[in-house]
């Protein structure tokens, strides 16, 4: 609704088309829609539950649609895996604690990947 408010159509215009498009069933329920637009989120390297959340807030989605979307986005996600993926050729343990916890990986993940570093360093991998 925003970009069409911008584009200088009135409020009514715009609900009226709306009410239009639901009635012929061209609009996808917004709860399919924030499940369909997390997990296509959920699939980008450094995705976390934290991070998809905040896009769905910032589209609009209130919390129980996000909180829904997410769970479905990340029901078998493996938070080592993607950690992993996202630090395994990082030299400075540091640097990917911060990396990872910028990206909102739980503090034990963290701790995981730190841990797996720096035992590949004194195996000197």
């Amino acid at each position: 609704m925003r970009k069409l408010r911008q584009r200088g159509f009135t409020p009514d215009v715009i609900n009226e088309t709306l009410a239009r498009a639901a009635e012929l069933h061209l609009l996808e329920p917004e709860e399919d829609l924030a499940v369909r637009y997390a997990r296509e989120l959920a699939q980008k390297a450094g995705a976390t539950p934290r991070k998809v959340s905040a896009k769905l807030a910032e589209k609009g989605f209130d919390r129980g649609q996000a909180k829904a979307a997410v769970d479905a986005a990340f029901e078998s996600w493996d938070p080592r895996g993607s950690a992993w993926a996202l630090v395994e050729r990082e030299g400075d343990p540091a640097r990917a604690a911060r990396r990872l916890a910028r990206a909102g990986f739980p503090a034990e993940v963290v701790r995981w990947a730190v841990e797996k570093i720096t035992q590949s360093h004194e195996d000197g991998r």
